[in-house]
């Protein structure tokens, strides 16, 4: 199976176990927290943000956010430090909520767009599976 077909494959295997969370647009001034309820131990949950750029005359700070994320039990998994966007995934080794808070050093508002998607623990052996025939696929060419 030529790599193309392997890639389009992964992706139509994948796209029915993604779980669409929440999408959201935040405006906040120093610090704002979401929590996520993870459900199953082994999911990965997959995060996005971007913080929106406004041109202004008023506003000269560079506009970044920082964001931490916790497990249920307090511990810290995630510190982003000033950042304009990021991409992330982690696998859930706990149920319960999942704390997500986005820190504003800025003395201005931010504006931040949000998104979040949960995918099962069958999403992420499929997508192994599909990465290993791809490798294995390749080295037989």
């Amino acid at each position: 199976m030529g790599s193309a077909a392997v890639v389009l494959a992964l992706i139509l295997a994948l796209l029915p176990n993604v779980k669409p969370v929440l999408a959201i647009r935040i405006f906040m001034q120093s610090e704002e927290c979401l929590s996520y309820d993870v459900k199953y131990i082994g999911d990965t949950l997959l995060v996005s943000f971007v913080v929106v750029k406004y041109e202004s005359s008023w506003q000269k700070d560079q506009q970044v956010v920082d964001l931490v994320v916790k497990r249920p039990s307090g511990e810290q998994i995630i510190d982003f430090r000033d950042r304009v966007s990021e991409k992330f995934e982690f696998v859930s080794h706990e149920k319960g909520p999942h704390c997500l808070c986005f820190i504003n050093k800025s003395s201005y508002y931010e504006t931040i767009d949000f998104e979040t998607a949960r995918a099962t623990a069958e999403t992420a052996a499929a997508a192994a599976a599909a990465a290993d025939e791809l490798v294995s696929g390749d080295e037989k060419d």
